[in-house]
């Protein structure tokens, strides 16, 4: 019996969330199925290429909309999959029109949106939810990554609830390290409104009060890093903050810390958060999108949506109580070892294999 054969769709070939998360797919599936990526040039091309078996397809990320899908659709002709896989709404609008005269199956795969998640412009986020629901409705399955994404498919009507499966994403587990016990936090990513940087360093401003030696490391570069930091300077943390820029993964840096940050006013799932959690840090998450979810059973603590006095608090507890660091710190790295790459992949070949069995 043939294998089955299936292609991934995804037009962001950098190293973010989604690509990232194809990554981990196409290495799970490795030797299990016929796999074929459709992507642009980029890192999760090298990636894939250094990996897995799939066999990769390159797009132009520089056609039109419509050029690539004519492209996709040339694609399809060529691979003749059993399952198309489209990853994020861009990569489904082109993956999903092209396939309009194609027998495969379609699954999409929900990586960012969630109720918390808001674009700037409440004209293009009207216009995303529509295609979203549009595109939604011509799909076989659609992968929720977290909870809050389901919710937030169901709230906004994008898809008939019986069409969701949940399947979470994976992370590299990351060797648990002592704590440094030196009042360390920090957060990591584009520094863009969405993470919710003002937020933190708001909170440092406040727990500074109480601990004067508190030391909040921040990686990452992004639109957002000028403001950010003369706001330290206005709240006279800039003594206390260190703008650290762009970071080769987050290992060496997670190492730094006692405990990790993530104010973002909406995160899908969470890989940064999970990576400190294996490490052992205990984490303190804003109460949007995924995040609680990752700490439900333990390993950190929520604060109080987009409040940072509530995140002050949490952060003055969590460094003042050492038997409190060392529980979560304990809790994090079991919690953590669930989300790995094998189980993430599973559970996509389940819906796949559920799909040809129709």
């Amino acid at each position: 019996m043939k294998p089955i054969r299936v292609v991934q769709v995804v037009t962001d070939s950098n190293q973010t969330g989604a690509p990232s998360q194809v990554l981990f797919l196409l290495q799970g599936l490795k030797g299990k199925l016929d796999n074929h990526i459709i992507c642009t040039e980029g890192w999760l091309t090298e990636e894939v290429r250094k990996s897995t078996d799939a066999t990769i397809h390159l797009i132009d990320d520089n056609l039109s909309r419509d050029k690539q899908i004519k492209k996709i659709k040339s694609l399809y002709k060529v691979i003749q999959p059993d399952i198309i896989h489209c990853h994020g709404v861009r990569s489904t609008y082109v993956g999903r029109f092209a396939a309009a005269d194609s027998v495969a199956k379609v699954v999409f795969t929900e990586h960012l949106w969630t109720n918390d998640f808001h674009l700037p412009q409440r004209f293009r986020e009207i216009v995303q939810v529509a295609m979203m629901r549009r595109l939604s409705s011509r799909a076989d399955v659609v992968i929720a990554v977290s909870e809050a994404v389901k919710a937030f498919l169901i709230k906004r009507r994008i898809v008939d609830k019986n069409k969701i499966r949940i399947v979470s994403g994976a992370i590299l587990p990351q060797e648990q390290t002592a704590l440094p016990l030196k009042n360390t936090i920090g957060t990591l990513g584009t520094l863009t409104f969405i993470k919710g940087t003002d937020v933190l360093l708001g909170a440092v401003a406040i727990t500074k009060t109480t601990i004067p030696d508190i030391r909040c490391l921040i990686g990452g570069d992004g639109p957002d890093r000028k403001m950010l930091e003369k706001l330290a300077e206005t709240l006279e943390i800039a003594q206390n903050v260190e703008f650290l820029g762009a970071q080769d993964g987050s290992k060496e840096f997670i190492k730094q810390l006692d405990c990790y940050i993530q104010a973002s006013l909406s995160e899908s799932f969470g890989m940064v958060i999970l990576e400190a959690m294996s490490a052992g840090r205990p984490v303190i998450v804003n109460d949007a999108g995924g995040m609680p979810e990752l700490v439900k059973d333990g390993g950190g603590l929520v604060f109080k949506k987009n409040s940072a006095e509530s995140l002050a608090k949490n952060i003055i507890e969590l460094l003042g109580d050492k038997k409190l660091t060392a529980k979560l710190s304990n809790e994090a790295a079991k919690i953590a070892r669930k989300y790995d790459i094998k189980t993430m992949a599973d559970k996509n070949l389940e819906i796949y294999q559920e799909l040809m069995n129709k």
